[in-house]
């Protein structure tokens, strides 16, 4: 380490203020210091080049110089100290993998071994291990079995899936911040900085030499409008040389608990929703509920709809952002109602309160082009016997009434009965023979004239 090295660590590292008179200091406690930060001599140089400064070429009576090298340092450490932990966090999750991939040997033991592999892939994808054999074998069970209410198959087919890693995940916007998330902060305009910042139980993140900056329990959208307005106070950039994302997703605990598949505690990143949670426990029962699926949190409930996510707004899953110790709570559905003939979408379905004829109709995706709708037949329990009551729908759509569904019905939407009649048909010598539409007033020769006769028809006798 030449005098020059020497003299400019020693400014910049060992006292402060920079521009104070500096004392005799020899190589050894400069390198001593360097040891004690857990900085290298020569990776420090490096990355200080890669800024586009050579520490040998800086002149240290030059307050400018000076203070621009130690800022420039102190990212280097910062950013020498992230590298660290993260090659720590590589070690321990490769070390945590080994040790489950272990556990799992120990517990398949009598499981195939197919189910053994997915369960040992689920695992090092961040699964527990109970969860990870007990999903599989909800997934064995659900290959044969088919499913019985609409709304169901989201989840039977995996149409929506349980996110396990907490890291390297994009969030949306709606996402709610909370203890244990980590955020990072990137600016590469006039100043430039990289930095990453857990938020602490208190809610809050420090980011060095600016106040503290609370996020929790706002919304990811709005929090990177804040760090942008507070990093613009101490920092210069344009928006677009701004970016903050969501490093690491924190991990919760929730219960679900009802007529699951699965119920129980399920440990997940808390990017996951409500919908993402209820596929962990692999949805509800062949008698769950799929409309009034119940989210409790702190003696308030809120109701979960699956036909609202699938037919009406998918967004609205992003309302469900689950907080630690949250309840997911499945009832038994209450009416459910099976619709069969010329309706587009023919399967069982469960009415909330409110919720009709009509409405059954709209979620079978309403009638085929051949349904008769002056008819359609409603099968019903009543005083243990069943009976057939006939609704004439068009009736209803003229009037604006409705028609009352009881749990159990059925709904027969039958066809319509005969073919057209409106028709006469014409063969012979005739270039365009087939049938034609009557109208009203309609004569022979108007017909002749539709089909074109050939020329060598006859036009005396016709039969």
């Amino acid at each position: 380490m030449n005098k020059l090295y020497l003299l400019i660590f020693s400014l910049v590292f060992l006292f402060t203020p920079i521009l104070a008179q500096q004392p005799q200091i020899d190589e050894a406690q400069v390198r001593a210091e360097l040891k004690r930060r857990g900085l290298e001599e020569d990776v420090v140089k490096k990355k200080l080049l890669e800024r586009g400064i050579d520490i040998d070429k800086v002149n240290p009576s030059n307050p400018a110089e000076v203070i621009k090298l130690q800022a420039a340092l102190e990212e280097v450490e910062r950013e020498i100290e992230l590298e660290k932990q993260k090659a720590a966090l590589k070690i321990t999750q490769d070390s945590v993998r080994q040790n489950a991939r272990n556990e799992v040997q120990k517990e398949l033991k009598e499981i195939n071994k197919d189910i053994a592999k997915k369960v040992e892939k689920s695992v090092e994808e961040g699964t527990p291990i109970e969860e990870a054999i007990s999903e599989e074998l909800i997934d064995q069970q659900e290959e044969t079995k088919p499913t019985t209410l609409y709304g169901q198959q989201i989840f039977r087919n995996k149409s929506l899936k349980v996110y396990r890693q907490a890291e390297d995940i994009i969030a949306p916007d709606s996402y709610i911040l909370g203890a244990g998330d980590v955020v990072s902060i990137n600016i590469w305009g006039p100043s430039q900085e990289t930095a990453t910042y857990t938020i602490n139980k208190s809610g809050f993140i420090q980011p060095s030499n600016m106040p503290r900056i609370n996020l929790k329990g706002i919304s990811f959208g709005k929090a990177k409008q804040l760090l942008m307005k507070r990093f613009d106070q101490y920092y210069r950039f344009r928006p677009e040389e701004f970016e903050a994302t969501l490093n690491y997703s924190r991990t919760i605990t929730v219960n679900i608990l009802g007529e699951a598949m699965n119920y129980g505690s399920f440990t997940l990143p808390a990017i996951n929703t409500a919908f993402n949670a209820l596929v962990a426990a692999g949805g509800p029962t062949d008698i769950g509920s799929v409309r009034n699926i119940a989210l409790r949190r702190n003696g308030q409930s809120k109701r979960l709809d699956i036909y609202q996510f699938m037919l009406e707004d998918p967004t609205v899953q992003y309302d469900f952002y689950l907080e630690e110790n949250d309840i997911i709570f499945i009832p038994t559905a209450d009416r459910i109602i099976n619709i069969k003939g010329a309706v587009k979408r023919p399967f069982r379905y469960e009415l909330i309160k409110g919720e009709e004829l009509k409405k059954l109709i709209q979620y079978a995706g309403g009638f085929k082009a051949n349904a008769y709708q002056t008819n359609l037949q409603v099968k019903r329990f009543i005083d243990d016997k069943e009976k057939i009551i006939d609704v004439n729908f068009r009736d209803l759509q003229k009037t604006g009434r409705d028609f009352t569904l009881l749990p159990g019905d059925e709904i027969i939407v039958g066809t319509i009965p005969k073919p057209y009649k409106n028709f006469a048909e014409i063969n012979g010598a005739i270039q365009n023979e087939g049938k034609y539409e009557i109208t009203n007033g309609m004569r022979i020769v108007d017909l002749v004239k539709k089909g074109v006769l050939d020329d060598d028809a006859r036009v005396d006798v016709a039969f």
